[in-house]
């Protein structure tokens, strides 16, 4: 695979916040209804369970990353040759693109709801599609740049889960694990979709490794953001 310049590349530290900007999605808003009405006061064992395993997914990613020698775009046409390769990544790339369509139609929703109700959907979908195609032509740096202070800045509402404490009452924790597997594991799921776009994030991990500094220090920073 072409190696790519240094300085088009970023430090692996960025990968904190480049992946978690991936992650976070409108889901936020809403998911704790969603786990608590599938599993109750079990649902904090489905967030357990989904961080590990998308621990262990990371864990054999990093390992055909890093036996492959490139990104996943390279590996398939590598392993399944130039026809079969070719056709598994634009199935895997028109995935992507649906991905990303679902998250657009979603964010336009939200500004309906929240904030203007009379606007034309073309109209936001163009203005979020403007302010894209600005950063991605700007190259990687820039988009590395754009999620690390998509996290700095709005980080600050984390203090705003700390004033409901005082209301808390953790008993409500109890009786633990009442739920059967099954149903836990349901939640782990509603908490994937809710919550982040797991599987996207995994995807374009799979297409940026190579464009990241510092190969050997990706895994443990990595796993650090999730």
């Amino acid at each position: 695979m072409k190696q790519i310049p240094i300085e088009y590349q970023v430090s692996p530290y960025m990968v904190f916040f480049l992946i978690i900007t991936i992650q976070l999605g409108v889901g936020m808003l809403g998911f704790e209804r969603i786990s608590a009405k599938l599993v109750g006061n079990d649902a904090w064992i489905s967030t357990l369970f989904f961080g590990i395993s998308v621990n262990v997914m990371i864990w054999i990613i990093y390992q055909i990353l890093n036996q492959g020698n490139g990104d996943i775009i390279a590996i398939n046409q590598n392993v399944l040759g130039k026809w079969i390769g070719g056709l598994l990544n634009f199935i895997f790339l028109s995935y992507i693109v649906l991905l990303g369509a679902t998250t657009l139609h979603t964010y336009i929703e939200v500004v309906h709801v929240w904030m203007f109700p009379s606007i034309s959907s073309w109209v936001i979908a163009g203005a979020f599609l403007g302010l894209c195609y600005y950063i991605v032509t700007g190259g990687f740096r820039v988009v590395a740049g754009i999620g690390f202070f998509g996290i700095v800045i709005p980080s600050i509402l984390i203090f705003t889960f700390f004033y409901p404490l005082q209301y808390a009452d953790f008993q409500n924790l109890f009786p633990i694990a009442q739920h059967s597997f099954l149903e836990i594991m349901k939640g782990m799921n509603a908490v994937q979709l809710e919550i982040c776009l797991v599987f996207l994030d995994l995807k374009c991990y799979c297409c940026t490794t190579h464009l990241l500094k510092r190969q050997k220090r990706l895994k443990n920073m990595r796993t650090m953001q999730i």
